[in-house]
């Protein structure tokens, strides 16, 4: 449906939510939507995410590292185009480039409708503004973590089939005992919430 509303331009589909359903995203959109992996230092996002709603450090990773090695997993063996974010931020140039790698993907129909000049003109680098080091990575990473970030800060932006080694499909009980408690303690807030209102 949503392809047929577009009217022949391509559908963009931004949702954190949509790795943790690829399974279900991607019988569905097979040969309508092609995959963008943008890759963050999970640091990075923890950083936002603990200044947002508070969640500690350690639980965030835990979240990323489930969330990624599910991403993975269902994209293993597919075409896919992956973005850095940190070139894409400090570039807006190489904004352009990915969107222009990206689109040759789509029917022609569907590239005619791509302007990949205008993706830099969207850039604002002043959003990036959690920076860490490799000592900050080498103090909050697990093993697990820091062999994953290793393998997703080598992959090379651009568009290609993604060969995920076995090793790293599969996270670890430890990032998912967190991410269940995590969840509990969400819930338990959710249900008392109408004891502090």
């Amino acid at each position: 449906e949503m392809a047929e509303r577009a009217g022949g331009a391509p559908v963009i589909v931004k949702d954190p939510r949509a790795g943790v359903l690829m399974p279900l995203w991607l019988p569905a959109a097979e040969g309508l939507l092609h995959p963008v992996l943008v890759i963050r230092d999970p640091i990075e996002i923890a950083g936002s995410l603990e200044r947002r709603d508070g969640t500690p450090r350690p639980r965030r990773l835990a979240g990323w590292e489930l969330h990624m090695t599910g991403v993975l997993s269902a994209l293993r063996g597919r075409q896919v185009t992956i973005a850095h974010y940190w070139d894409v931020v400090s570039d807006p140039g190489r904004a352009a480039e990915l969107v222009a790698d990206a689109s040759r993907v789509l029917a022609l129909s569907r590239q005619s409708h791509v302007n990949p000049a205008r993706a830099g003109e969207v850039i604002d680098a002043r959003l990036w503004r959690q920076r860490f080091t490799e000592t900050d990575r080498a103090h909050f990473l697990t093993g697990f973590q820091q062999a994953l970030w290793t393998y997703l800060a080598d992959l090379p932006a651009g568009t290609d089939r993604v060969t995920v080694p076995d090793q790293l499909l599969r996270a670890s009980q430890m990032a998912a005992e967190a991410v269940a408690s995590e969840t509990r303690r969400i819930r338990a807030g959710e249900d008392l919430a109408w004891l502090r209102d």
